[in-house]
């Protein structure tokens, strides 16, 4: 006798299923970021798009809020401006 009703699947076969499909986004996620790097210098807000888009599938998250950040902000007005920015760039680069 089976274990599943026949409308179910077995356990297993789902999580592979999962592990197919995260790995799939994983890949579309850095095909986007890699796509909002050279859009960067071109069209800012087109490179944005890419980097959320990437960032919300858990690709480089720390790189899109700092990207924002240095989109959304005024240039540093001074010196306590640009050592936020410094120290936010330190922590995006720390792994």
């Amino acid at each position: 006798p089976a274990r599943w009703p026949a409308s179910e699947e077995p356990p297993m076969r789902r999580i592979d299923e999962l592990r197919v499909r995260e790995k799939e986004l994983l890949r579309v996620a850095k095909l986007q970021y890699a796509q909002g790097l050279e859009l960067w210098s071109e069209n800012i807000i087109d490179a944005l798009s890419l980097f959320r888009s990437s960032a919300q599938k858990g690709h480089e998250v720390a790189d899109y809020c700092f990207r924002w950040g240095q989109y959304h902000e005024f240039p540093p007005s001074n010196i306590e401006q640009a050592l936020r920015w410094y120290k936010r760039g330190a922590r995006m680069l720390d792994k």
